[in-house]
């Protein structure tokens, strides 16, 4: 499989291959550090928590400050160059130190977010892929419809970048989301 190719791909799993990944998940032993990732914990945890509270609270005093010129439902239907003069004519310094914190704490988070992923990413493939490669490559034949040989032969970065669309498939965030 070529990497462009992987690059463009959109990754989408069937319960079965959902549940032979669960499966490489409980063999490699990475339930709490993929938990970790998800719901985060100490520092993390917190960061992300913060930036949730601080994004809904920004959010609604921008509504706030908009409703004030037109409703929101009127400024929704507005063209994006309209909605930024509204918004101009609005933002209080209040806001938009608001909106400055905002965008400082999302910087941490997806700093903080891309260590743990690259955390998980290391366990998964260096630490634990050779003793476990037989159940990884599997369910990566499965996923993604190419032979266990083929997979064996293409050069690491592939391998790492199936991976990775596994990670960021939307079927997986949706399937977390459901027990969040």
């Amino acid at each position: 499989m070529k990497i462009e190719d992987l690059k463009e791909m959109e990754v989408h799993l069937n319960t079965l291959q959902s549940l032979e990944l669960i499966n490489v998940i409980n063999k490699l032993g990475l339930k709490d550090k993929i938990k970790d990732l998800v719901l985060g914990q100490g520092v993390a945890g917190e960061k992300k928590l913060a930036y949730i509270k601080l994004q809904n609270d920004y959010m609604n005093k921008v509504v706030e400050l908009i409703e004030t010129q037109i409703p929101k439902k009127e400024y929704d239907e507005l063209l994006l160059e309209e909605q930024t003069k509204v918004l101009e004519s609005v933002m209080t310094e209040e806001v938009a130190e608001m909106g400055a914190k905002l965008n400082k704490l999302a910087e941490e988070v997806n700093t903080i977010s891309a260590n743990e992923g690259f955390d998980l990413f290391y366990t998964a493939v260096i630490e634990r892929f050779y003793s476990n490669k037989e159940i990884i490559l599997k369910a990566l034949s499965s996923i993604y419809e190419i032979k266990v040989k083929d997979l064996e032969k293409q050069s690491i970065a592939n391998t790492a970048l199936m991976i990775k669309k596994i990670m960021e498939s939307p079927d997986i965030q949706a399937f977390i989301e459901v027990f969040l």
